[in-house]
């Protein structure tokens, strides 16, 4: 049986922050905005719950650009200004690092790790990005 709610349910009590009145699922389209030249193929979602959205991608073939950092667009819902955000990073060549959301915007730039984060730039040499983040809109 389906069931359809059209003001929100409430989950282990009756006051307002116990009320999920906002749930979506999707996918989404990432986009290069400096690092590399061209993406080839991608698979992402995402879903958001109230005032929260986690996305993942696996982004694959991506054409060597630049020394410029990575930065990706294209995410599902503007992040909240002043709210920084990171998540998980795995590319082909540069290892593992962090996607790190732009404040008030729908862009991610792409760190690896080492003895500290640096950008991680297009030249690197990282065919694919496997990723994951969440933040407040």
């Amino acid at each position: 049986q389906d069931l359809w709610l059209s003001g929100g349910v409430y989950l282990g009590g009756t006051g307002a922050a116990n009320k999920l009145d906002d749930y979506e699922s999707g996918t989404w389209t990432p986009t290069i905005v400096s690092g590399y030249s061209s993406i080839g193929s991608v698979s992402a979602n995402y879903i958001k719950v109230g005032d929260k959205v986690t996305v993942w991608a696996y982004v694959n073939s991506l054409v060597t650009g630049n020394s410029s950092a990575v930065i990706i667009a294209g995410l599902p819902f503007t992040s909240k200004t002043n709210q920084w955000a990171t998540g998980a990073l795995d590319t082909s060549a540069a290892g593992t690092g962090v996607m790190r959301i732009v404040s008030g915007s729908t862009q991610m730039v792409a760190y690896r790790s080492g003895g500290s984060l640096d950008s991680l730039i297009g030249t690197d040499g990282a065919s694919h990005l496997i990723f994951s983040v969440t933040y407040s809109v």
